[in-house]
């Protein structure tokens, strides 16, 4: 019996720019791809001829969800789903998108053999990608990304190879999650547009400084570049999140960080993680150690992740070789 593994990385987001028709940018902004925490899935057919889903109860309930609109026009077994990596929802870490992506394409390579769509046109399947495109151009590509949003008259993602040895250490309360579903869906609903002088600010940033930062492996400009753009975008969002920061205790973290002059914290999307990148393993062990020492240390997950530069992983137990999507 067949068996189709996949394997994704995590979606950091570093803050929507809102723009409209007029100034562009509109639902575009930075993000980044890195290899954990991931999701790990093997999909085969199910004995029972129903679907057989073994993971966590809201990623199960998920992948329910998203195998019933799969079969709207997808014509599916049923499928036994064997969960053994998970990405934390709502932590800002892109977990849905991933999720999502990667069972849809096994499914497809499970029915059909190969995927014959395009990433935009799985996340229509499944009902994500409605306003950034960094978490799907990420799923296939991997890598730092702009996104120039959804009024871009040129190629909407630009990429960029990100450093083999820089590190990123991710930060989170091991409580609370961000905002997200009927919340954020009304916020958005209600139309915040930036205005233009921060729209231009966050986008000459983003692609002066910090995309070219990572083109360039200039890890200083990387990094400071990366929390002046997460602050910008993080006051925008304080009317929605409370502060730059939405967890206090992420809050408290990041004060004692720059106090010692540790740069570059920026929350990811509704955080409440946030990223500090590091230039190298040695430079996140230093990060790690300082985080021990916090106040609020105790009620933190801390996790240290390389990038990813290529796009999630699908094979079988017939093939010799894992490759790449793409």
């Amino acid at each position: 019996m067949r068996r189709i593994h996949v394997h994704t990385g995590a979606r950091l987001h570093f803050g929507l720019i809102l723009g409209n028709a007029q100034d562009g940018w509109q639902f575009g902004g930075l993000g980044l791809m890195v290899r954990r925490p991931g999701w790990g899935m093997t999909i085969s057919r199910a004995a029972t001829g129903e679907d057989e889903l073994y993971g966590g109860a809201e990623a199960t309930s998920r992948i329910s969800r998203v195998l019933s609109r799969l079969r709207e026009t997808l014509t599916l077994p049923g499928l036994r789903v064997v969960v053994s990596e998970e990405i934390p929802f709502h932590t800002g870490l892109g977990g849905g998108t991933q999720l999502a992506l990667g069972l849809a394409s096994a499914c497809l390579w499970f029915v059909e053999g190969e995927r014959r769509i395009t990433a935009e046109q799985l996340a229509q399947r499944v009902g994500r990608s409605e306003r950034s495109a960094i978490g799907t151009f990420g799923f296939d590509h991997g890598g730092f990304l702009l996104d120039q949003g959804q009024t871009a008259t040129e190629t909407r993602v630009q990429r960029a190879m990100v450093p083999d040895g820089w590190r990123f250490v991710l930060v989170r309360p091991v409580e609370g999650q961000g905002m997200s579903g009927a919340e954020e869906q009304t916020w958005f609903g209600a139309r915040p547009v930036m205005e233009s002088v921060l729209i231009r600010e966050l986008s000459q940033l983003g692609r002066e400084v910090v995309f070219a930062g990572v083109m360039e492996s200039r890890f200083g400009q990387f990094a400071e570049g990366l929390e002046h753009y997460g602050d910008l975008a993080g006051r925008f969002y304080s009317r929605a999140q409370g502060d730059i920061f939405s967890s206090p205790l992420i809050r408290d973290v990041v004060r004692e960080f720059r106090v010692s002059g540790i740069r570059g914290a920026a929350q990811s999307s509704w955080g409440p993680g946030i990223c500090i990148p590091a230039e190298h393993a040695e430079h996140a062990a230093e990060i790690c150690e300082r985080l021990r020492g916090c106040g609020g240390a105790t009620g933190l997950r801390v996790d240290v992740s390389e990038p990813l530069n290529s796009g999630a992983t699908l094979w079988t137990e017939a093939t010799a070789e894992r490759g790449p999507l793409v």
